[in-house]
């Protein structure tokens, strides 16, 4: 099955396809899904598969990656569980 990133930013949502074992998220021109706030670093967090659910890991970043509001340096999360790098909001969602 199919899954995308939700990512919801300066009043606008927009989709990118986990469609890899894992992808980078941040700033920099070689990221996977690339996320341009002064909140996220350039390599900020990884998302990778983890059989069912999804393994979200901080790469170091300045201002943190958060599961259900708590700072994490990595996490399982499931499908729909809010994430926020910086102050970027994000979820998993499988698709339809």
């Amino acid at each position: 099955m199919d899954h995308w990133l939700i990512v919801l930013h300066e009043g606008q949502e927009r989709r990118f396809r986990l469609d890899r074992p894992s992808s980078l998220l941040g700033q920099a021109t070689d990221c996977d899904v690339r996320l341009i706030d002064p909140t996220v670093s350039r390599r900020h967090a990884r998302i990778s598969r983890a059989g069912d659910d999804w393994l979200f890991e901080d790469l170091g970043s300045t201002n943190g990656s958060f599961v259900d509001g708590q700072r994490i340096e990595q996490a399982r999360v499931a499908v729909g569980q809010p994430l926020r790098l910086g102050d970027v909001l994000a979820r998993i969602e499988a698709a339809a």
